[in-house]
């Protein structure tokens, strides 16, 4: 906020009193604590999870919730595709319920405001977001070591991970997880052309590739990545996690609507604190080559 020369209100913050909010301070510090509400938006954007807690009773839960989700969906008739042009496992029209129970059982990091589980889940469930009824999901298959889950054989993504103050940052300082393009999954060829046609029209950094946010075109299906992490940790410091084999992150690709479509997520947290261990950290879509 301050790098960017803006007041809160202009950042998308305010202090606002309100039964329903999420604490992730302690209590003993709650005298330095404020009410934050963020309204994030989520038209064209793709939200994703590059920090997560450093619990392995979390960190294995949130791969059970994915293994479970996974093997949910042949039981429903809906069956897996590879993509061979992109290296990804797809379905296509996943109920948007569905989605949402998975993002009401995966915990990220509390500090890492742009991924804020339960808002999103609410979001997606509103009625009136017919457009988030069906989505595709996609699995990105990397280089790493293969795993089964059912019938489906991965290749997990190798990632550099980052252990600080109780926080494990998915590729170290970039706030990403995904490598760049990895949401043109679930589109066709014809798709694909015509948005990195539009992208490069109006793109003035003279990027070699399009943005994840080029495909989240007006009219596709929103899409559920599921990003299966062979880490590799960085300066660990006898973590308990060290020897970690599997980890998950999500990502969330919200196609581009008429007009702007935000959520909202209240927290209570200590402002100093949060700054200390994600200084000015903001989502970066414009990666422009691969992590791995």
């Amino acid at each position: 906020m301050n790098r960017l020369n803006q007041t809160p209100k202009e950042f998308g913050l305010k202090v606002r009193e309100d039964p329903d909010v999420l604490y992730v301070t302690a209590l003993n510090k709650m005298r330095n604590a404020q009410l934050i509400e963020r309204w994030i938006s989520v038209n064209g954007r793709l939200i994703e999870t590059p920090r997560l807690q450093e619990e392995l009773d979390i960190l294995h839960s949130n791969e059970r919730a994915v293994v479970r989700f996974i093997l949910d969906l042949p039981e429903k008739g809906i069956i897996a595709s590879p993509e061979l042009r992109h290296g990804s496992t797809v379905w296509s029209n996943v109920s948007g319920r569905d989605v949402a129970m998975l993002l009401k059982s995966f915990v990220s990091h509390p500090w890492h405001f742009a991924f804020h589980s339960g808002s999103l889940a609410e979001f997606i469930e509103k009625p009136e977001n017919i457009h988030l009824q069906d989505w595709d999901v996609v699995i990105p298959n990397g280089t790493g070591s293969s795993m089964d889950i059912g019938d489906i054989k991965i290749q997990k993504q190798k990632r550099k991970i980052l252990i600080k103050d109780g926080a494990l940052m998915v590729s170290g300082t970039k706030v990403r997880v995904g490598s760049g393009g990895c949401t043109k999954a679930g589109l066709t060829r014809g798709q694909i052309k015509a948005a990195e046609k539009a992208f490069f029209e109006n793109d003035t950094k003279g990027r070699k590739n399009a943005s994840d946010t080029a495909y989240l075109i007006e009219g596709r299906r929103p899409v559920l990545l599921l990003h299966l992490i062979e880490p590799e940790f960085i300066e660990s410091n006898g973590s308990s996690i060290a020897d970690l084999k599997t980890m998950v992150a999500l990502g969330l690709g919200f196609p581009r609507v008429s007009g702007d479509q935000a959520i909202k997520a209240l927290y209570r947290i200590n402002l100093v604190e949060a700054q200390n261990l994600f200084p000015f950290e903001e989502e970066d879509d414009d990666i422009d080559e691969r992590i791995e």
